[in-house]
């Protein structure tokens, strides 16, 4: 290669690394799976994508109908960009005697790649379970009419109601909520760990920590962080606050906030609700409802405080200017307490988007937004609807596409070097070319055979 040539290219490259380093941060975006292409492991074609999970090995675990039409519906697991069934309607139900009904709800992924889904249950001697698959079979982690822990005695008769959602983490533990019949309580939230044993968390009727005078009365939305630890919204008896969102941060449970405190970023606001809690490393993202304020609902952080992630009429980054809209579908959190969402957007350049707040600095940007195209797809992203993260910064979300088809996909960030500014890698180039330069004259002269 000649110097010139040499020297070209090196300040090529300089202006291209000048340009990466001055753009923002964005996504790679690919395709999981999309409504009318085929559906792996069946003569059919996938219709609707209901919700998505993501484990730490970036695999990426949905649930959707088939074309054909409901009841016909399956989950599937996809690693490394190879697609497999995993569960679909009329496999058996392992310990009920019948076969799925139907997939529902929010599926679960574990580290291993076990996927965690409920599913009612026809034909059997239980209605209705939670299902888990890790590859070679599937097994019953909970089926509604098995017996209470000791210590409450009865039955568990968990309706649909109560098992969606669940909470099931890396580690294979699962957290849920169910009714009892002929026990000590009416209600219960209750841990089984990754080896069988059923245990009780909290009971209706047992006091609220951090609430004088109150007590649970019904259990909400629980999750499960990566240290086995509990949160959940519940309603309350016998106090000023009729909501709250509890959870153990390191401490045992606690109070985190209650109705009637206020809302910050709200306006004046205080919270009424509390849905979808997303717990990681002592931080705990929610769905709040808000009363009295300027806006009706926002995702907030539990981190120490309450900590304003997106409230409706917020200014959204990245979309000229638009607001938003809708925040109302549930949240996801990852091991840096970074919180992702989804949410329409009105005004600006943009209709909705997918966003991630980093509770670092406290900076909330766009992953991913109506317009965007993905390699393979022809037509652009519209709106969106539940994510979940993976590790590194990766999410896995529902959307759907402009010509009406939705289906799963993965955003994976662009690695950069966030402290280095663009002229760094001006200077760099020219280095380069100059020892470039330095090389080819102390090169010895070619002599000819």
């Amino acid at each position: 290669m000649s110097s010139k040539t040499l020297a070209t290219l090196v300040l090529t490259l300089s202006a291209a690394f000048a340009e990466d380093a001055s753009a923002a941060a964005g996504y790679v975006l690919r395709k999981v799976a999309l409504e009318g292409e085929s559906a792996p492991g069946t003569s059919d074609a996938f219709g609707e994508v209901n919700a998505v999970a993501m484990n730490p090995a970036g695999q990426v675990a949905f649930l959707a109908s088939l074309a054909s039409g409901l009841p016909a519906s399956g989950a599937w697991v996809d690693t490394n960009g190879s697609l497999a069934l995993r569960m679909r309607n009329g496999d058996a139900a392992p310990g009920s005697g019948g076969a799925y009904s139907i997939m529902a709800g929010f599926p679960r992924i574990d580290a291993a790649g076990g996927l965690a889904v409920l599913a009612p249950v026809s034909g059997g001697t239980s209605p209705r379970g939670i299902f888990v698959d890790a590859g070679g079979g599937d097994s019953a982690l909970f089926l509604s009419g098995a017996a209470a822990p000791p210590d409450v005695g009865g039955t568990l008769t968990a309706g649909i109601a109560d098992l969606q959602p669940f909470a099931y983490n890396e580690d294979g533990v699962l957290l849920f909520r169910s009714a009892v019949t002929g026990g000590s309580a009416a209600m219960g939230l209750f841990r089984r760990a990754a080896g069988g044993t059923l245990t009780t968390v909290a009971l209706a009727g047992d006091a609220a920590p951090g609430v004088p005078g109150a007590t649970y009365s019904a259990f909400m939305h629980p999750a499960l962080d990566a240290s086995d630890r509990p949160a959940f919204g519940a309603s309350l008896v016998g106090s000023v606050a009729n909501r709250g969102l509890f959870a153990d941060v390191g401490s045992g449970l606690s109070a985190l906030v209650l109705a009637g405190n206020t809302a910050p970023g709200s306006g004046g606001g205080s919270f009424s609700d509390f849905l979808y809690p997303a717990s990681a490393n002592g931080a705990v993202a929610f769905l709040a409802s808000v009363t009295g304020g300027s806006v009706t609902g926002g995702i907030f952080l539990a981190d120490g405080g309450i900590v304003p992630v997106a409230v409706e009429n917020q200014v959204a980054p990245g979309t000229g200017g638009a607001t938003l809209f809708s925040v109302n579908a549930p949240p996801a959190i990852d091991g840096f307490r970074s919180v992702a969402f989804s949410a329409g957007l009105t005004g600006g350049s943009a209709s909705g988007g997918v966003f991630v707040y980093d509770a670092g600095t406290g900076a909330l940007v766009p992953a991913v937004l109506d317009g965007d195209l993905v390699s393979g797809v022809s037509s652009p992203l519209a709106s969106f609807g539940h994510v979940a993260f993976g590790s590194g910064g990766a999410l896995a979300f529902v959307a759907q596409l402009d010509d009406g088809r939705n289906g799963v996909f993965v955003a994976t960030p662009i690695a950069v070097i966030p402290a280095l500014p663009a002229i760094a890698y001006v200077v760099l180039g020219l280095a380069l070319v100059g020892a470039a330069y330095s090389m080819l004259r102390r090169r010895p002269p070619h002599v000819s055979a």
